[in-house]
């Protein structure tokens, strides 16, 4: 038995059939126990099913809320709240602006997905996986790119909410293997690398470290990009004659060098305890 209202146009709605029997070309009807669908000019658009999930453009809904693309007048699928139209977007928020987007459009170039606020842009996901965040291009060939236009705004901020004990700010991973950490505590941070015994074999004193660290040359210059001046400092170059370890070489040569000043600690404090060592035998005699 079906239960039709037929409006003054003559458009079914709604239209009630438990057995799907008769599906209105305008209207509502139940194709299913349980299940109430919607048409509009003989498409079966819209579907809540039993478990009441709702589907528009899928007669399967998988989940509360599923939405199957449908092509607009740039032939792309999107799910758009707000009036969105001239935009090919995946999801699209809007009030008077545009205050939230994520869209993939032909505007961006290998099927990026932007984030926009505002009608501005300000992050997006390239087709490599990039994540940039104020560029639209990669920096320095790297998975994660931030760019900071302002000199008034900070780089990075990691908060750790429980004032008290030691908080993991930062995990480093290389080959499944945890080989370092940024941590802090209320009033300090620490960086962290791997020491522990259990990595290391073959271990024994190491050599004299008097020779290399007075062959270590300590230089006065001038920074290029700025001018500010350095009265004690390292050239790469010449600290890689005398302490690799603490060089970073580049694949490229084009790349710069550059240097980790706490990979020459062990170094200089074995220099230093020789030195002590030369001492007290001197106060000895």
């Amino acid at each position: 038995m079906a239960i039709t209202l037929h409006g003054t146009d003559g458009i079914d709605s709604p239209d009630f059939n438990a057995t799907g029997s008769v599906v209105p070309a305008n209207g509502m009807y139940l194709p299913s126990a349980n299940t109430l669908a919607w048409t509009t000019n003989s498409t079966r658009n819209m579907t809540l099913d039993s478990s009441g999930n709702l589907g528009i453009g899928t007669s399967s809904p998988g989940f509360k809320l599923s939405v199957a693309g449908y092509s607009n007048v740039n032939s792309a699928n999107k799910l758009a709240i707000g009036d969105v139209a001239d935009y090919q977007a995946r999801l699209y928020m809007e009030s008077a602006n545009e205050t939230f987007t994520i869209e993939n459009t032909s505007d961006y170039a290998s099927s990026a997905i932007a984030f926009r606020i505002n009608g501005s842009e300000r992050a997006r996901i390239d087709s490599s996986g990039n994540l940039l965040v104020g560029t639209t291009s990669t920096l320095g060939n790297c998975k994660v790119n931030v760019l900071f236009s302002s000199s008034t705004v900070n780089g990075l901020s990691i908060y750790d909410v429980p004032s008290s004990g030691t908080a993991n700010m930062v995990l480093f991973y290389r080959g499944g293997a945890q080989v370092g950490s940024i941590t802090s505590t209320s009033s300090a941070t620490s960086y962290v690398t791997s020491s522990d015994q259990r990595l290391k074999e073959n271990i024994v004193d190491a050599p004299s470290a008097i020779n290399s660290v007075n062959a270590i040359k300590i230089r006065s210059f001038d920074w290029k990009a700025d001018g500010s001046h350095v009265d004690y400092g390292y050239i790469a170059q010449e600290l890689l004659e005398v302490a690799p370890e603490a060089v970073s070489v580049p694949k490229d040569p084009d790349e710069m060098m550059g240097v980790d000043f706490g990979k020459l600690t062990p170094r200089i404090i074995k220099a230093l305890q020789e030195l002590t060592q030369r001492l007290e035998a001197l106060e000895a005699k």
